[in-house]
């Protein structure tokens, strides 16, 4: 699904002035010392008579001295030219933007896991939420926005605000559905979400409902590696309710159409062998 490092982000030690630009005030700052030197030696000699009589000074050598560090004065007090530009931060928009850009399912976890160092989370997340805001009707969008709410879960761990976010994420799922019923990713996302809620909140039949919803429309399609995944956890689901037979059932038919499926098959074997311990 989804999922972008974001840019070189600026060093907070790099200097917002060009070394260029530095070293040319630094040459200007030199220039206006050493005038500012030869005035004060020159006054300095007008106010010593031992010096005005044994090496006398003219007016017009005072007068360009007086000029020299006017202009160089003047020279100093312009504004330096503006600071190269530099790279302005990336937006909760370009990080989005750079998430939904990976393919790569490691890449697109560390994405988020950077986000989380990085305390960046919740702007990627309200960028998701008005890039939905503005198209309602997209089921991707939708898809996407509850993707994000199931990835901030994990940040704040079992509590209210936790069952906030898995709420939100189901809403969103339910956007998608409505906008395309037969969107397998938004259904299978909605079905694993209502799986991980506790059993006091008896979320379990309802997570039922969305698999096996899931197992009858991908029996008119094209079978597909990551509908096994539909057969395991529907019998996984049935199994935690008590429901042996049906989880049984759905393992079977998983491995009737994946045949090759490890977990489908060790599910099964491990039935067989409480079986044949009882």
């Amino acid at each position: 699904m989804l999922a972008r490092d974001p840019g070189e982000e600026r060093d907070p030690r790099r200097p917002a002035v060009a070394p260029t630009k530095l070293a040319q005030f630094g040459k200007e700052l030199d220039a206006l010392r050493q005038s500012q030197s030869e005035l004060a030696e020159l006054v300095k000699r007008l106010d010593s008579r031992e010096a005005a009589q044994a090496n006398r000074i003219s007016r017009g050598e005072v007068d360009a001295a007086v000029r020299r560090f006017l202009s160089t004065a003047e020279s100093a007090a312009q504004p330096t030219a503006a600071a190269e530009p530099t790279e302005a931060p990336a937006t909760g928009k370009d990080l989005l933007e750079e998430l939904l850009a990976l393919e790569d399912q490691a890449e697109i976890h560390a994405f988020w896991q950077k986000l989380r160092e990085d305390g960046r989370i919740d702007e990627v997340i309200a960028a998701f939420e008005a890039r939905a805001g503005a198209d309602p009707t997209n089921p991707e969008v939708q898809l996407q926005l509850g993707q994000a709410y199931l990835q901030k879960i994990q940040d704040v761990g079992n509590g209210p605000l936790a069952g906030a976010l898995a709420t939100k994420a189901d809403q969103a799922f339910d956007a998608a559905l409505a906008a395309d019923p037969q969107h397998w990713d938004a259904r299978f996302h909605k079905a694993i979400a209502l799986s991980f809620w506790p059993p006091v909140f008896g979320k379990q039949n309802a997570a039922i409902s969305q698999f096996e919803q899931l197992a009858a429309q991908q029996a008119l399609l094209p079978v597909s590696p990551e509908h096994a995944q539909t057969h395991l956890l529907l019998g996984n689901m049935y199994q935690q309710i008590g429901a042996s037979e049906k989880a049984i059932a759905a393992w079977k038919a998983g491995l009737v159409l994946f045949p090759d499926n490890a977990d489908l098959a060790a599910q099964l074997a491990l039935v067989k062998a409480s079986q044949g311990d009882g």
